[in-house]
């Protein structure tokens, strides 16, 4: 997935999306956020699931919008919208 996102993630649309990716390879998830984003339908909602010191920084990816992060222990769990038009202008 990592290596070419576009051609691993096929289907959709896609309502709900669990990622859930190795915790050491949580800063290497923007091309993949990209490409799951042209799957989903409008309103996806996609939860990922990440070490909460290695954390994946929402802010700056447009491809997704974080609604809400809950800690338990170690481990956040972030519930996020698809962007699918985070490039377009007005």
């Amino acid at each position: 997935v990592f290596r070419h996102p576009k051609r691993a993630i096929t289907g959709g649309p896609f309502d709900l999306v669990f990622v859930d990716p190795p915790y050491d390879r949580v800063v290497d998830l923007g091309p993949v956020f990209a490409a799951l984003v042209d799957a989903c339908s409008d309103d996806a909602i996609i939860v990922v699931e990440q070490d909460r010191n290695d954390r994946f920084d929402f802010e700056s990816d447009p491809s997704l919008s974080p609604m809400n992060t809950y800690e338990y222990g170690d481990t956040l769990v972030t519930f996020a919208t698809a962007c699918k038009h985070a490039g377009d202008q007005p």
